[in-house]
């Protein structure tokens, strides 16, 4: 049985991933003088305008880390939270130590290793963009890319963890692994967009947040129709076999039973809905309203975190329910 453990290891390490690849882009798009003059004793969070400050820091350099620092810092805590949810949930140390030594490939110990991995890239990251690490702008580049991959492949693995096992038939589709990766990146665009208001780095860079608004908004209506595949999928007539039996009964459960209102109410309404709403209106609409637009960011990007959790919890919930009636724990 998956515990909410599992499936909260499952949402943080996607939130993650998503923002891995999202810190790695941006730093793949930073200008090569920014890289090659990241300073070592500003603060990433100390406010622009220190009239001592050399006029390139001043002006670009601190713009760039109060954008990515806090974002950083941020996925690698979001990661961090995960990995520790996976070994409360393995039980034992020991257990957690075969994820890392076990000869045999599998998707849980590759995927540890690419999560670990992954924390590795974002602690470099932190340490970049914090001002305490000064590397050649070929290194610095060759870090950013290694962030947007290890990212994709920490999205990717928690879905492909769960298509893999063929016992739960609600899970064995290849548009499990492609739902995951969608919900991921757009939960790292929101946990972006959230952190660059914080920040105050979203004043800086105007045109930045209106692009990751519009990835969003195309993540989300792709996500949208994969979801639908998916619901297709899943609620179609069961065949003669016992698996296809098994596969429409969870497919039901996850549309039209008990936790049937949170599916669609909390991941389709207000985790796709809303702020695929808020997006277009905010990155293509004529005009934005800048006093209000902070609060209404804070609350749809909420959502779309929510919407993450809330689809895991369904969809793994939904999975194993017809299990656990057999076993009667239900």
């Amino acid at each position: 049985m998956f515990s909410t453990l599992a499936v909260c290891y499952l949402f943080l390490g996607g939130v993650g991933g998503g923002a891995a690849v999202v810190i790695g882009a941006c730093g793949l798009a930073t200008p090569r003088e920014a890289l090659a003059l990241v300073p070592r004793t500003a603060s990433p969070f100390a406010r622009a305008g220190d009239r001592n400050a050399p006029a390139f820091s001043l002006r670009d350099m601190e713009a760039y880390r109060r954008l990515l620092a806090p974002l950083s810092f941020a996925a690698l805590a979001l990661l961090f939270v995960g990995m520790v949810c996976l070994l409360a949930d393995l039980g034992s140390p020991d257990r957690a130590m075969l994820l890392f030594t076990s000869p045999h490939a599998s998707f849980i110990a590759v995927g540890a290793w690419v999560l670990a991995c992954t924390a590795a890239a974002l602690v470099v990251q932190c340490a970049l963009w914090g001002g305490w690490l000064r590397l050649p702008v070929a290194a610095a580049r060759a870090i950013q890319l290694a962030c947007v991959v290890l990212g994709v492949a920490t999205a990717l693995y928690t879905g492909l963890m769960l298509s893999d096992l063929q016992a739960v038939p609600l899970w064995a589709t290849p548009l499990l692994p492609a739902l995951f990766v969608l919900s991921s990146l757009s939960c790292g665009l929101a946990l972006a967009i959230i952190s660059a208001h914080l920040s105050g780095a979203a004043r800086s860079f105007p045109s930045l947040l209106r692009t990751f608004e519009r990835f969003d908004a195309a993540a989300i209506a792709i996500e949208g129709a994969v979801l639908a595949a998916f619901v297709v999928r899943a609620t179609s007539p069961a065949g003669q076999t016992a698996t296809d039996q098994v596969r429409e009964t969870a497919g039901n459960l996850l549309v039209s039973g008990p936790d049937a209102w949170a599916f669609w109410a909390l991941f389709v309404g207000a985790g796709l809905v809303v702020p695929f709403v808020f997006d277009l209106a905010c990155s293509f609409g004529s005009r934005r309203p800048r006093a209000a637009s902070p609060f209404l960011a804070f609350f749809a990007m909420a959502c779309v975190l929510v919407g993450g959790f809330v689809m895991r919890y369904c969809i793994v919930g939904a999975g194993m329910q017809p299990y656990a009636a057999l076993a009667g724990t239900f």
